[in-house]
């Protein structure tokens, strides 16, 4: 059985209100700020980030991580490209 992307459905994988944060990228002291929060806040986060399967993803795709802003309340939050909300 063969499906084409016009036959499938949308489904909302993302809250367009949620806030978000980017942890890639940051400067020393905002690196450090988050990484401490992420463990307090979600260790199970910390564990999955600091799995090398991940980084090897994220370096293949040269991707950028945004996580829950709440989870590093010292960082800014930022909207996601492509997203109203």
């Amino acid at each position: 059985m063969n499906v084409h992307w016009e036959d499938t459905v949308s489904v909302k994988v993302l809250d367009e209100t949620q806030s978000w944060a980017r942890i890639s990228g940051l400067p020393a002291e905002l690196k450090q700020q988050a990484w401490a929060d992420i463990n307090k806040n979600s260790p199970p986060l910390a564990t999955l980030l600091k799995d090398p399967l991940l980084q090897e993803i994220v370096r293949v795709f040269d991707a950028e991580i945004f996580i829950q802003a709440e989870l590093v309340p010292r960082l800014p939050s930022e909207q996601l490209r492509g997203r109203k909300g």
